[in-house]
């Protein structure tokens, strides 16, 4: 799957502070700066699901909140969930839910490797395009509900 960076409008507060990381990110990717391209994609990521996590748990009693002190995995499975709309049948019903763990552990992974200093190979576009494009999906998912390939591919305006 390929995912086309379409643009990026000042002012646009649908994403908050995850919209300026992921500016910054694609300002880096067209410097070649890799790593700090794929570091500000992930940065996005993270801000995307914590701004997500506080909006759900407005309103919420406390026994019903996301906690802040769950692992990033934990949070995003919740978010996820929760912003399924009702007759999805849950996550297990999202046929790319799988996919799109993985490939949010990989880079995770690779994001951890990079902040402690262990990542030993160099970051290369495929890490980047991954972490990028892992961004976009988990977004269309929560924001737009599109829970397949085809709906994803559909909500950027890229053909399959």
């Amino acid at each position: 799957m390929q995912i086309v960076v379409a643009g990026y409008r000042e002012g646009d507060t649908k994403l908050g502070h995850a919209a300026e990381a992921i500016a910054e990110g694609w300002a880096f990717e067209e410097e070649g700066k890799l790593k700090q391209a794929f570091f500000s994609y992930y940065a996005g990521l993270d801000s995307f699901i914590e701004a997500e996590r506080i909006k759900l748990n407005r309103g919420s009693v406390e026994e019903d909140q996301i906690g802040a002190e769950i692992r990033m995995v934990e949070k995003l499975r919740d978010v996820v969930r929760r912003n399924l709309p009702g007759n999805s049948g849950g996550l297990n019903k999202v046929k790319i839910w799988g996919d799109v763990v993985k490939r949010f552990n990989m880079i995770t992974e690779t994001r951890n490797a990079i902040a402690h200093n262990t990542k030993i190979a160099a970051i290369t576009q495929i890490d980047v395009d991954v972490c990028f494009s892992t961004l976009a999906i988990i977004i269309a998912i929560v924001h737009d509900q599109c829970l397949d390939e085809a709906s994803i591919l559909e909500c950027y305006g890229v053909s399959g």
